[in-house]
């Protein structure tokens, strides 16, 4: 199983608005942090309770979908020590290659300090130092910006993504 590999610590589960219950079935298959995207507009506030009741603040991480320069929700920030920022597109849960807004991560970010903040959205190689000097994020989340093709990473643009992030 490919769970198994992963060294504990560094197991995070990604998901899309899960039902209640599924966020306690990751944590006993082995998930260290629940990655949870969801649009405040459609999921209640009593949902975001289940999750944290489920893994637990430091366990739960929320990606909000929200358009550039909105605030995150009142709720996700009482319920999560981890919050995520990815870039918004209407009617996607991430995973667009798109650039999101760095001004409004670092915006977030210093108002709410006492929180841990995941930068993602179009991060790349070629990108990823201009992305840490503008938002000063010290936990990045990439995806399809290190792929040859949907679904499918490349080593070598991991290997220049892992080599730009270390001399930045």
């Amino acid at each position: 199983m490919l769970l198994a590999a992963i060294p504990q610590g560094k197991r995070v589960a990604v998901d899309v608005a899960p039902a209640p219950g599924s966020l306690k079935k990751r944590r006993d298959q082995g998930f260290d942090f629940c990655q949870i995207h969801y649009d405040p507009a459609e999921i209640p506030d009593k949902t975001l309770e289940d999750w944290l009741q489920e893994v637990g603040p430091d366990r739960l991480w929320l990606a909000p979908r929200l358009p550039s320069g909105v605030d995150f929700p009142a709720a996700a920030l009482r319920v999560a020590h981890t919050l995520v920022l990815d870039t918004y597109q209407k009617g996607a849960y991430g995973g667009t290659g798109r650039v999101g807004d760095w001004q409004h991560f670092k915006a977030l970010s210093e108002k709410h300090p006492q929180h841990h903040w995941v930068l993602s959205g179009g991060l790349r190689p070629e990108n990823i130092r201009a992305a840490l000097r503008a938002t000063s994020a010290k936990v990045v989340d990439v995806n399809s910006g290190v792929e040859s093709a949907p679904g499918i990473k490349d080593t070598a643009l991991l290997d220049l993504f892992f080599a730009n992030l270390a001399g930045s």
